[in-house]
Order: structure tokens, then sequence, then C-alpha cells
């Protein structure tokens, strides 16, 4: 699986940082994935087929099949050029078939006002999420200490392994 994930990578001409960058996954989760350390997680083989839906999951998981759907396509005409190449085809009763078909189809579709089926898109979401970040920003919060006063000189943290680190707060 690692050796397809490379070709995947190479198909897009990145490098596994860029790839990593792509998929939204940390580039040490890549690195480990191709080093051997690990083997390629379920999560990283979801993000993969999110990222590129053209990729089949059966060609990336088992090795089995085309790599991707067009490829697919093309291999299933091929069969049929193949199974039936000379075979007249009776284009005109086809025709007929599919208009009576299309009248039928046709009835049973409501019109989009009688309809209860909301579309969202990606843009629908990018804005309420922008209007929620706004909302959020535009939210005051409580101070946290009563005296304002007062500022921070430093922090010190204490692990239970006994050491400790001192952080001193930025100069405005």
């Amino acid at each position: 699986m690692v050796d397809r994930i490379k070709q995947i990578m190479e198909m897009c001409d990145s490098t596994p940082a860029q790839f990593a960058t792509e998929l939204g996954i940390n580039r040490s989760n890549l690195t480990h994935v191709f080093s051997g350390r690990n083997q390629p997680s379920l999560d990283l083989t979801r993000k993969i087929l999110e990222t590129f839906p053209e990729i089949k999951a059966e060609w990336l998981i088992m090795g089995t099949g085309p790599m991707t759907k067009s490829d697919e396509l093309k291999m299933i005409k091929e069969q049929i050029n193949e199974s039936a190449p000379n075979q007249p085809r009776d284009f005109l009763n086809k025709k007929e078939e599919s208009d009576k078909s299309v009248e039928k189809v046709d009835n049973k579709i409501e019109s989009p006002e009688n309809s209860q089926v909301t579309v969202r898109t990606k843009e629908d979401n990018n804005t309420e999420q922008g209007s929620t970040k706004e909302k959020l920003e535009r939210t005051s919060c409580p101070p946290l200490f009563k005296d304002h006063k007062k500022e921070v000189e430093k922090m010190i943290l204490i692990y239970s392994d006994r050491t400790f680190e001192t952080y001193y707060p930025q100069e405005k």
C-alpha cells in the first residue's frame, strides 16, 4: 500500500510534505509510513480517498484493479467493444424507449417550489463558519483576574518527573 501511496504522490507531482499538507495530516505521519515504522492507518486511507475521489479504494487498499475510476470505465468499454465489435445496434428503437422513460420521469419530478430538499454547498458552510468566527471574535471574555493592574512576570510548569520549565511573557 505504501508503494501505491507513493504512486499517487508522484501522480500529483508533490513532495511528501506537500502531499501531507494536501491531505491535512502531519508530515511525520506520512514519513513514518514511508520509512516502515507505521502501517498506513484507516484515517490516512480515508483522507486519501476523500482528497482524491477518482482513486479506487480497492486499488489503494488491495492493489487490484485499475488505479482510477476513469481507467475502469475504459476497461469496461474495451471489453464491450471486444465482445461485440461487429454486432449492429438498433439505435432507433433505443431512442423511442428512452423518450418514453424520460416522459415517465418528467411526470414524477416535483417542481422546486414544492420540494422540501435543501441543497447545501461548500460555500454555504464556509459563510456559516465565517459568521461563527465573527461572533466569537466579537464576544468579550470576562477578565481572568479582578485586579487589572497586575501583570504576569513568569510561569513555572512543574512536571511529574520532577522537571520544570519557566516561561516569560512576550513584551508588548
